[in-house]
């Protein structure tokens, strides 16, 4: 019969007919996907008044402050977390200044030190240290 059958997988495929032709790909181009932005750095930090998980600030108004500059504000999350959403990689240190008066410089280090004890372990923890 003059009846064609076309077909296409990109797996294998058996076929039985009385002739056969095979071509390449159908003229169709290649959509051209632009390239993302890169992703911006998040980092999050959980206050609380203690180490731990006793007492943590939940639903606690802020101010973020980097360099001294206020560059955000929010409210912290059911977890008492505040969250820098445009870190910028290089930035030592973020201020959190709370409604209720508390006052947290946040240090920020790419790596922390493996020592348990070490003072970037124990800040990390949420501990206060002098």
């Amino acid at each position: 019969t003059a009846g064609q059958i076309k077909h296409g997988t990109s797996g294998g495929f058996e076929v039985h007919s009385a002739s056969r032709t095979f071509v390449g790909p159908d003229s169709v181009s290649t959509p051209n996907i632009l390239a993302l932005p890169p992703e911006k750095e998040q980092l999050h930090f959980a206050l609380g008044a203690l180490p731990g998980e006793a007492h943590q600030f939940a639903s606690e108004p802020y101010d973020l402050y980097k360099g001294g500059a206020k560059i955000g504000e929010g409210v912290t999350d059911e977890f008492g977390r505040v969250v820098v959403k445009d870190h910028q990689p290089g930035t030592p240190a973020y201020q959190v200044k709370l409604a209720n008066g508390s006052h947290y410089d946040l240090n920020v280090k790419d790596a922390l030190r493996g020592d348990p004890d070490h003072t970037d372990q124990r800040t990390n923890r949420g501990e206060r240290l002098a």
